[in-house]
């Protein structure tokens, strides 16, 4: 096993970007969950967890998109192809909760 010696600044660094990187999870799961909750009627609770309800939701609306012809897998994540497939309408829904839940996708 090997053994590392870090100043107090790596340390900091390291921390800092595990904490930036869970707030901007919990941002985007935030407006997944907002997003959902308009769409489908999800009635999902707005906590910021990629829960059971919110991945099955997630679902959900994927397969619907797949249905009409997009190209995606409906695999319970979001990304840019999930992103991709949003109609206008659905993309200003989106634009409202990523503005209310600050995430930057």
């Amino acid at each position: 096993m090997k053994k590392y010696i870090l100043t107090e600044k790596q340390v900091k660094m390291v921390v800092d970007s595990i904490i930036q990187e869970q707030t901007e999870d919990a941002s985007l799961a935030a407006t997944v969950q907002c997003f959902l909750n308009q769409i489908l009627r999800a009635n999902l609770k707005i906590n910021g967890q990629m829960d059971k309800d919110t991945t099955r939701a997630l679902i959900l609306f994927q397969q619907e998109k797949k249905k009409k012809g997009a190209n995606i897998v409906a695999d319970g994540i979001w990304g840019y192809n999930t992103q991709g497939t949003l109609t206008p309408e659905e993309n200003k829904i989106w634009k409202k909760c990523r503005r209310k839940y600050g995430t930057g996708i």
